[in-house]
């Protein structure tokens, strides 16, 4: 990859693959991760973010491919990477022995920039005992302290791995709020992997479909949610089953005579044939985030489009 392309995104990736013995967990990850952007992984477990995350983070090799972060090379520069990048895992891990206040002044050592005002907010906030053993903590308790101890240093490049799993929606919410506002509002950027699509959906800018270590498709969730439509009929006969193979369909659900029709592009097209057709009532929605998760993981494969069939539920 050029240089003057590396500089030009937080991650930049070719052809990224990681097989462990026998096994391919990501093949051929092909994309590029905006400046000052919240980017979002989604896919089940076992689809490769955790993995693509330590990989573009320099915590483990490519077994292919090459990949750049913050225009250091993932293969080779893994440390200084991590001098600019922190990373938020779902289970963190501390020297259980130090008190939280023992570990702060461990972690404040290894970073210039270590924001101690920050660090006393928001201990504050979120009441973490500075002087407990870090083994008596609470799980949530330690996720806790592993964002702020990440955000303290006010890095460039924030990873963050099922951050809030586990939590309720109001702590939850509060816990990505502290990390956006800390990164997006200085112009850093966040990578998230997560399955709290709710959360994802207000805060993410660009999204990547993942399934079995592939890209199913990348992409803003503002194009995403333009283009990815649903036209609820109440027909008042039976529709031809011609109008299920038009171009855009994606997918019909049929409830009675009440008609779901999950449309990508063409939806004009798609909206004027239902409205010639003797109808109750007729209307085009949005659709979230997660019906659309949910009909890539179930339905999409090539050559998906124009085979949408309804099915009755």
């Amino acid at each position: 990859m050029r240089n003057v392309f590396i500089m030009d995104f937080a991650v930049a990736t070719a052809g990224l693959t990681k097989k462990y013995s026998f096994k391919t967990v990501l093949k051929d990850i092909t994309l590029q991760i905006p400046k000052g952007k919240v980017f979002a992984l989604l896919g089940p477990n076992g689809s490769g973010k955790t993995t693509f995350l330590k990989l573009i983070s320099g915590l483990t090799r490519p077994s292919a491919g090459e990949g750049f972060c913050l225009g250091l090379n993932i293969a080779t520069q893994g440390e200084e990477i991590r001098r600019s990048a922190c990373f938020v895992s779902e289970e963190p891990r501390f020297y259980d022995f130090l008190t939280v206040q023992e570990l702060l002044r461990f972690c404040r050592d290894l970073y210039p920039r270590w924001n101690s005002r920050f660090l006393d907010e928001h201990f504050k906030i979120f009441n973490i005992p500075i002087g407990e053993k870090i083994k008596n903590l609470s799980h949530g308790t330690r996720k806790q302290l592993a964002l702020l101890i990440a955000l303290a240093p006010e890095p460039e490049l924030l990873f963050l791995d099922e951050p809030a799993a586990g939590f309720d929606p109001i702590f939850r919410r509060r816990f990505l709020n502290t990390a956006l506002e800390k990164t997006i509002g200085e112009g850093k950027t966040v990578v998230i992997a997560s399955h709290q699509l709710h959360e994802i959906e207000r805060v993410a800018d660009q999204i990547v479909f993942l399934r079995e270590g592939q890209v199913l498709e990348h992409t803003s969730l503002q194009k995403i949610k333009a283009n990815m439509k649903q036209i609820k009929v109440v027909f008042q006969t039976e529709p031809p089953s011609s109008l299920f193979t038009m171009e855009g369909i994606l997918d019909v659900n049929r409830r009675e005579n009440t008609f779901y029709i999950k449309v990508n592009r063409n939806i004009e097209a798609v909206w004027q044939a239902c409205s010639r057709l003797p109808r109750f009532a007729m209307e085009l929605t949005n659709l979230s985030l997660e019906e659309i998760y949910f009909y890539l993981m179930d339905n999409k494969r090539e050559g998906d489009e124009n085979n949408a069939r309804p099915q009755s539920f």
